[in-house]
């Protein structure tokens, strides 16, 4: 019942079809129901019963424990959940490993039609829901990722701009290197340096920053750790990149100068 789900156990075992008329009936729990009622311990061969106004059902046995699991919200906390077989009901989970959606669809129609031609059956997707769950966040990431690459365009451009007024203003001091002998691989480096400064005092202010305000965000983010080493090497190694891309085409343009032509205009 629950590993239609995908819902991992921790211990114990799965509902099978010999539970269903078998007394006591026996219950599947989640963590936040051990947390609640049971105070932690392990719930496994407890007996539990719901408390209603009349009519109360049944005692049930339980026989597994699963993680917790939401299905409306990934912001929300996942409620104490108790999971029991049942014969009847509003609403049938089928999971199959091999085909599509669709092939299986038909099966179960067919199948249940072949049962009573009467009942009326509306077939949805478990991708349907998991879509409309998750396109708030896809939404946000869309658009923080949007933002994001757009701040790192300008910073690119800003730092072309810096770079290049730089070498332009820089150019007889690098006319009068070249003139005495200075390599164009020593002028790009001259370049290449000013440009390694501003990224690492970027990179020094901007780490502990980000490593800072990650915690602030942390319960927006979904499989992912707030301190994700991966994350913050992927993105130096960007900034690193970007910053590169910035001096690269001043850097070359600094090299390319003429000694004779910059000191005659100077």
């Amino acid at each position: 019942m629950v590993a239609t789900y995908g819902i991992p156990f921790v211990s114990g075992r799965d509902v099978t079809v010999l539970d269903q008329a078998s007394e006591p009936t026996v219950a599947i729990v989640n963590e936040a129901f051990v947390r609640r009622y049971f105070a932690g311990r392990n719930p496994i061969g407890q007996t539990i019963r719901e408390v209603g106004p009349e009519n109360r059902p049944p005692a049930s046995t339980v026989v597994g424990l699963v993680k917790d699991a939401v299905d409306s919200s990934l912001r929300e906390v996942a409620p104490p959940i108790m999971y029991v077989p049942s014969a009847f009901g509003s609403s049938l989970s089928v999971r199959t490993d091999t085909g599509s959606p669709g092939d299986l669809a038909r099966s179960v129609r067919a199948a249940i039609a072949a049962i009573d031609q009467d009942l009326s059956l509306t077939i949805r997707p478990l991708a349907n829901d998991f879509t409309v769950i998750v396109a708030r966040e896809r939404i946000l990431a869309l658009l923080s990722g949007f933002f994001g690459g757009l701040a790192l365009l300008l910073s690119a451009i800003g730092l072309f701009g810096v770079v290049s007024y730089g070498v332009g203003a820089r150019r007889a001091e690098i006319g009068i290197r070249l003139a005495l002998g200075a390599s164009q691989f020593s002028v790009v480096g001259l370049v290449v340096r000013r440009v390694a400064v501003l990224v690492a005092a970027g990179l020094i202010v901007g780490l502990p920053v980000s490593i800072w305000s990650a915690r602030l965000v942390s319960g927006l983010l979904f499989g992912l750790h707030d301190s994700d080493p991966t994350t913050y090497l992927s993105a130096v190694a960007l900034l690193v990149a970007v910053g590169g891309a910035g001096a690269w085409a001043p850097a070359r343009r600094a090299a390319r100068i003429n000694p004779a032509i910059t000191l005659r205009a100077e």
